[in-house]
């Protein structure tokens, strides 16, 4: 839940952050989020969550979640093809 929750407030601030320097830091953190094997579980979670958060940017947060279970998907099916 804690990854959940601080998934979520990266995405809100690259989104919606008015300093640049907020925009690229939770740019990067997602970056490497998304490399992690914590991220499979994660995403699911939140896409298959009855609870979601209460954050403005419900929609973003589910968006980038799927985002990331679509490209370790690709991933691992170009890798089994290589």
């Amino acid at each position: 839940m804690e990854l959940q929750i601080k998934v979520a407030q990266a995405v809100h601030l690259l989104n919606h952050d008015t300093q640049s320097c907020n925009r690229v830091a939770a740019n990067q953190w997602l970056v490497q989020f998304q490399q992690s094997d914590a991220a499979w579980e994660v995403a699911t979670s939140i896409l298959t969550s009855d609870h979601h958060q209460q954050f403005d940017s419900d929609y973003e947060v589910e968006f980038f979640a799927a985002q990331i279970l679509k490209r370790k998907v690709c991933r691992l099916f170009y890798t089994d093809l290589i």
